[in-house]
C-alpha cells in the first residue's frame, strides 16, 4: 500500500478495480 494513499482511497481504488475487472470479464 502507497502510505501517501488514505485507508479510504486504497478501499475505493481497489473496489473500482473489482467492478472494473467483473464487468470485462
Amino acid at each position: 500500500m502507497v502510505s501517501s494513499r488514505t485507508t479510504a482511497e486504497v478501499c475505493q481504488l481497489y473496489t473500482s478495480a473489482q467492478s472494473f475487472n467483473q464487468s470485462n470479464s
